[in-house]
């Protein structure tokens, strides 16, 4: 199994690996990398840039490894292309909601246009950055004959098989996922009760919860912190 990735907060994810008994391995070489993010097309950009740097490089180790599959995240289209180019199947790893046009439609509100559905999902979109994706996706077909998915698919991939941890409960539109898509819950086990944490305090009203992502506030985490500060509303919330 080779996965990698460059966040540190993600240590996690390598010691499951080797827990499993798989190996981490880091990428041979250095990938593009975007100071800050400003859409999600420049995201796609980024992904895509990503995979015409590395593609020659890992479709030869996985090669060698002969691996039966790749499974790989539903952002990183490097993934795919691999896959895709050993005949392998490709099993796609998705966290978060699969994103069809149905999907994307169930979030908005039936007087939105399908081009605003767009924007509000994924930011308006950057002319530059649709012209650097479209050369970039010329290039890959010209020297590998990768066939490059439009720009917004590239933010929810999906491949023979995919995994999405999360439930039929939450996941609109579930039927329009392309191939076999399997609902398998959350990725992890949920811990057990810890008794000297005051679970009585959720309870209490107002309630203010903060998810620890780090999309949005990796690179400021003071900014981000003091900005959620005026939204307690009184000392007595809960947060």
């Amino acid at each position: 199994m080779l996965v990698s990735e460059n966040r540190p907060e993600w240590c996690i994810a390598d010691l499951a690996i080797m827990a499993a008994g798989a190996t981490f391995r880091p990428y041979p070489i250095p990938l593009p990398t975007i100071a800050q993010r400003e859409s999600g097309l420049h995201l796609a950009l980024h992904k895509l840039q990503e995979s015409l740097v590395a593609f020659p490089h890992l479709v030869k180790v996985v090669a060698e490894e002969e691996g039966n599959y790749v499974l790989f995240d539903a952002m990183a289209p490097l993934g795919k292309f691999i896959a895709e180019q050993l005949g392998i199947p490709a099993i796609a790893s998705n966290s978060s909601f699969a994103f069809t046009p149905q999907v994307i439609r169930a979030f908005a509100p039936a007087t939105m246009s399908d081009e605003e559905v767009i924007v509000q999902v994924a930011g308006p979109p950057n002319a530059v950055h649709l012209e650097q994706y479209e050369a970039t996706a010329t290039t890959l077909k010209a020297e590998y004959g990768l066939e490059a998915p439009a720009w917004l698919d590239t933010l929810s991939l999906t491949g023979e098989l995919t995994l999405l941890y999360t439930s039929d409960a939450i996941q609109p539109a579930a039927y329009s996922i392309p191939g076999e898509a399997l609902l398998v819950g959350p990725c992890f086990r949920r811990s057990p009760s810890l008794k000297t944490f005051p679970y009585e305090l959720l309870h209490q009203a107002p309630l203010l919860y903060i998810s620890l992502g780090t999309e949005f506030h990796n690179n400021s985490n003071s900014l981000w912190y003091s900005s959620c500060e005026p939204r307690k509303g009184t000392t007595e919330s809960t947060w």
